[in-house]
């Protein structure tokens, strides 16, 4: 469960959807235990943000090569993450510099300021270079699995409300849509097993 403090409001959330998709449903992004799922993936992004803050250029501009900013839940971690990438085509994403980009994108609010002190130095140790490949993934998962949560919920509100002659239609639609993420998801995921 998030502490009072770490909970997170609808507007901070990044639409969990595969390109296609217009809109999420209410609720469909997360299963059975919302705080729990939100929780983790904020945990992995912010292992993300904050190994990448300290990594070479090198392996920042790779991993920010495969990542996009949509793979975020947190709409602040994307941004944040938004700011490191643009830093890292050009050099080693250090704090100062990534803070400087967002001050230049009027990215930097209080909140963002906040979220920045908090990744650049974490509660624990910053995550080893070795292993930023393997948060990347993770990260990657989580989003894919929030990909499919909402094409259920989409369907099962179709179910709910179209006329049943609609239905193999929507399904056929959804499962484009499943395809299409399926193929992105594999091939960013081969992409990051190559860093390894």
């Amino acid at each position: 469960m998030l502490a009072m403090d770490e909970r997170i409001t609808e507007h901070d959330l990044s639409e969990p959807v595969v390109d296609d998709i217009d809109q999420a449903v209410d609720g469909g992004a997360f299963g059975d235990d919302p705080d729990a799922e939100i929780g983790v993936a904020l945990a992995v992004e912010r292992a993300v943000l904050s190994a990448l803050l300290w990594a070479p250029a090198a392996v920042a501009r790779a991993i920010t090569a495969v990542l996009l900013p949509k793979h975020f839940v947190s709409h602040q971690h994307a941004t944040i993450y938004a700011a490191i990438a643009d830093v890292a085509t050009r050099t080693a994403p250090m704090p100062a510099l990534v803070n400087a980009r967002l001050v230049e994108a009027g990215h930097y609010t209080t909140g963002v300021a906040s979220l920045m002190v908090s990744v650049v130095s974490p509660a624990g140790p910053v995550p080893a270079v070795v292993e930023i490949p393997h948060l990347a993934d993770k990260l990657l998962a989580l989003w894919y699995r929030r990909g499919h949560q909402v094409l259920l919920a989409r369907m099962a509100q179709h179910v709910r409300e179209s006329p049943v002659e609609d239905l193999a239609g929507h399904w056929a639609q959804l499962t484009d849509y499943q395809h299409k993420a399926a193929d992105d998801f594999y091939t960013r995921r081969n992409q990051l097993a190559d860093l390894t």
